[in-house]
């Protein structure tokens, strides 16, 4: 959680945007009790950054999900998720951000879209606003780019999730119950980008640029620029090698030279 929030230095009187989900980036893949396993994962560090990638297993879904914290402030989550049964329902809850909204953070959110921009009152937001695009913003402080996901959606907190703290749940990729007709087909193929400390403007700048790669079977990648003009390709193989039997041939590597940041996970 702590690489996507946005520093609190200049905002003393509303600290805080971000708060604790124990899916924060994760998300859920059915609204079932099936426990998310986790059967693999690797963690690389670079000169100026890290990769983590795992592999999990939900419900009927192999699931493997990269995070990538790249020079700058920019975080990648690159996914791929696969059904093992035929006739299986879907029900993505993908890429969330649990947005603190309260007393504390003054009571209120604003969300800039491509359409224009509204007010979240804490407590009384809609149940779900349908975001329109592939990008949206918080209070000009925290940016999300979405590519090749499904919609995007922002969900009022009621309560309290914990003492003090009432919780919105941001999503970027969100859909209701869909039906996978045939094993082995993939159901989720997207990145996406969290920008901290970036508004609106930057936010949609970065994501006009930003574009998937055309790459081989199993592997996800995303090119865009940063506000900071600096230029990155972000790529990981998301594949296990035998069915139910994680892979060891995961391995990450973060480079950066030239103001040209590679992070890459190669299977």
């Amino acid at each position: 959680m702590g690489n996507v929030t946005p520093e609190s230095q200049s905002h003393l009187n509303e600290p805080y945007v971000i708060t604790p989900d124990q899916r924060t980036l994760i998300g859920r893949l059915t609204d079932s009790d099936d426990e998310l396993a986790a059967e693999d994962y690797t963690v690389t560090l670079g000169d100026d950054g890290f990769a983590t990638a795992a592999e999990l297993r939900e419900g009927n879904f192999d699931r493997y999900v990269a995070i990538l914290s790249l020079p700058g402030s920019p975080v990648v989550q690159l996914e791929r998720a696969v059904a093992d049964e035929d006739d299986t329902l879907l029900r993505e809850r993908g890429v969330p951000l649990a947005i603190e909204n309260d007393e504390l953070t003054g009571g209120k959110r604003t969300l800039f879209t491509e359409t224009g921009e509204r007010t979240v009152t804490a407590g009384d937001a809609p149940d779900r606003i349908e975001l329109d695009g592939h990008w949206a913003n918080v209070d000009d402080r925290l940016g999300m780019v979405v590519l090749d996901g499904s919609e995007m959606v922002y969900v009022g907190g009621r309560g309290y999730n914990r003492p003090g703290a009432r919780k919105d749940m941001w999503y970027g990729s969100h859909s209701d119950a869909t039906n996978v007709d045939a094993s082995g087909t993939d159901v989720i193929n997207r990145a996406a980008i969290v920008l901290p400390n970036v508004d609106h403007s930057d936010t949609k700048t970065v994501a006009t640029a930003a574009e998937s790669l055309q790459l081989p079977q199993n592997v996800v990648g995303i090119a865009f620029s940063d506000p900071g003009e600096r230029q990155h390709i972000a790529l990981a193989n998301l594949a296990r090698t035998t069915k139910h039997s994680p892979s060891k041939s995961i391995q990450g590597a973060i480079n950066s030279r030239s103001g040209r940041s590679q992070p890459r996970l190669t299977g």
